[in-house]
């Protein structure tokens, strides 16, 4: 195993996690919701997924997501996750 550096929201710092090789690579579809563009106003979905590894939540544009099929980089470790609503 090796030790990564995750944020701890609670803590707001960083702390060495153990994060297996063999560690889940798909994250979990939470919700989606819309926001506005600051500076466009225009409507953005997002959705939101939890992060298998830190049992965090991080949220991606929709859009996104939908145009790039392949994984994203998790915030919380930069290891390859797999977005799906399934």
């Amino acid at each position: 195993m090796a030790k990564m550096l995750i944020p701890c929201a609670v803590f707001e710092k960083m702390k060495a996690v153990e994060v297996p090789a063999e560690a889940d690579s798909a994250a979990k579809f939470v919700q989606e919701f819309t926001l506005a563009d600051p500076d466009t106003g225009e409507a953005i979905r997002m959705e939101v997924y939890k992060d298998p590894t830190s049992n965090a939540l991080f949220a991606i544009d929709a859009s996104y997501r939908e145009q790039n099929a392949g994984p994203v980089r998790s915030p919380y470790h930069g290891r390859e996750l797999n977005c799906s609503r399934s």
